[in-house]
């Protein structure tokens, strides 16, 4: 088994918080976020242990610390996870080890991750980039500064939220495999050998942050706007996380990764039908041997086919 998840630049999945109403209500804002943090270090999606403002081996968990910062400053900033490369923030993901086998480890970015995942190909630069396991994007929703308070208060829209964003489809059951030589449109490939090692904990995490978010009157939900979801991985993602017993939609068939490449198909016509042509010039009163093509021959190539006698007929393939 091989990594076919890949990285993406932007977001691939997105779940909004509308926190509105906390903006009226920043000790429930803090207490809300601290609940978000613990759960995902509970789960291990998720845990900060350095950024440019905090060191856990000197101010003790993260979670604490936002508690601890909000009753100094009155400042609750829920872009707390806005992850810059010198941040240590980790998360848990499974990955095939060289020899196939499934291993988990910590991963701090997703693109040295892939990176390490992929030392053994010749492009290394085409599928990922420098993201995090996880990302929350947010507002300041306090300040002990009144006149900042009330500029905050008076811009708040009805939509304003807390966005958490994923950036790979390691998560996935099922995948496009992009990344893979022999990917196919309209096939995907079963990811669910690693996505049931650390997708369940991401359940757990979104779960508890989607109760959290309706405890204080607040609404949750997956962004499903166009720009935000790709129709081919609706059927596996909802509200509350992601379907790990999802069944593939008609239409859409498995890509065991056995089959040839494109290029490779590309190869073996030219090659099948070169030697078609070879063989009939050389021996032209032998019997025709039928021959199998990948992709339907054009017009010209199948006219030289019929002037020869050569029968031929498509590869039959799921």
């Amino acid at each position: 088994m091989v990594n076919r998840w890949y990285v993406d630049d932007d977001p691939i999945l997105r779940w909004k918080a509308y926190i509105g109403p906390l903006f009226q209500a920043p000790d429930q804002a803090v207490a809300w976020l601290r609940q978000l943090l613990e759960a995902a270090e509970a789960e291990k999606v998720c845990t900060v242990y350095a950024t440019d403002t905090y060191q856990r081996t000197k101010d003790g968990p993260f979670p604490a610390f936002v508690q601890a910062e909000y009753e100094r400053t009155g400042v609750v900033d829920l872009d707390v996870f806005r992850w810059r490369r010198t941040d240590q923030i980790g998360g848990q993901l499974a990955y095939y080890d060289p020899q196939g086998q499934v291993q988990e480890t910590e991963v701090f970015d997703l693109g040295v991750f892939w990176q390490q995942c992929h030392a053994d190909t010749s492009d290394t630069t085409s599928w990922w980039y420098h993201r995090p396991v996880l990302r929350f994007l947010g507002p300041t929703l306090a300040t002990r500064d009144p006149a900042e308070m009330t500029r905050i208060k008076q811009g708040v829209h009805p939509d304003a939220g807390v966005v958490l964003a994923l950036y790979s489809d390691i998560w996935l059951p099922w995948i496009d495999g992009l990344v893979d030589e022999t990917h196919e449109v309209g096939k995907v490939y079963d990811n669910r050998a690693l996505a049931r090692q650390h997708t369940p904990r991401l359940n757990r995490f979104l779960a508890a942050v989607h109760a959290a978010t309706q405890a204080l009157g607040c609404a949750w939900s997956l962004d499903r706007e166009p720009d935000a979801l790709a129709p081919n991985w609706a059927f596996m993602v909802h509200d509350t996380g992601i379907d790990l017993e999802a069944t593939l939609p008609e239409g859409v068939k498995e890509n065991d990764g056995m089959g040839l490449s494109p290029f490779q198909k590309m190869q073996s016509d030219a090659h099948t039908f070169m030697g078609a042509l070879r063989q009939a010039r050389e021996d032209p009163t032998a019997p025709r041997t039928p021959i199998a093509l990948y992709r339907w021959p054009t017009a010209k190539k199948q006219q030289m086919l019929a002037e020869r006698g050569i029968p031929w007929h498509m590869h039959e393939e799921d």
